[in-house]
């Protein structure tokens, strides 16, 4: 359980630091929506190394600042954790799979 809390903490700073008053308004229905991935994702795929670099890698693109980047990044984690959690494993993509952060 705590592990959820501290990827859902992750998540709303995320969508805090953007600053859009949208996000923190629908925040509590996508929190619903993230748990219910999390939970998911847990029960198909108990792989915490792999979220921890998907998360790692998220951190690290939006530490670069690029716009572009940070969007691509970010369109990437959502696919594989929306598609991801139902997908039969071969077809949810591998952190290796993942074009390079450039701070690799």
């Amino acid at each position: 359980m705590q592990a959820h809390l501290t990827r859902l903490d992750f998540h709303r700073t995320l969508w805090d630091a953007s600053g859009n008053t949208l996000l923190a308004r629908i925040w509590p229905l996508c929190a619903l929506q993230i748990q219910s991935a999390m939970t998911n994702d847990q029960l198909t795929w108990n792989d915490p190394e792999r979220d921890a670099e998907l998360h790692i890698r998220l951190v690290d693109v939006i530490a670069t600042g690029d716009e572009a980047r940070i969007r691509d990044e970010v369109r990437v984690h959502i696919a594989n954790s929306v598609d991801g959690g139902d997908a039969a494993p071969g077809r949810r993509q591998s952190v290796a799979a993942l074009p390079a952060t450039g701070n690799d």
